[in-house]
């Protein structure tokens, strides 16, 4: 049986970034941006906006992403995805 660590909200995800953020380790996502993307760097910040569907990452590469568009990171996917 496959069994994978998964994030279960975007909560939960943002939880996940901070600690990648202050141990200064490198990222790598999976992201969902009219279809599969990878996408990989350290994060410089994490940008909260007033909802945490436009909260955003900014890497080092200066690419942002939205914590919405996020389907997994460091191999944590989100627990509702179903197509991997």
């Amino acid at each position: 049986m496959d069994k994978r660590e998964t994030f279960k909200d975007l909560q939960q995800l943002r939880q996940l970034l901070e600690d990648i953020y202050r141990q200064q380790k490198n990222a790598s996502f999976l992201i969902d941006r009219q279809g599969l993307t990878r996408m990989e760097g350290m994060v410089l910040a994490i940008e909260k906006q007033e909802t945490i569907y436009d909260t955003s990452v900014l890497l080092n590469n200066n690419e942002r992403i939205l914590l919405s568009e996020i389907v997994a990171v460091n191999g944590i996917f989100q627990s509702d995805y179903s197509e991997c």
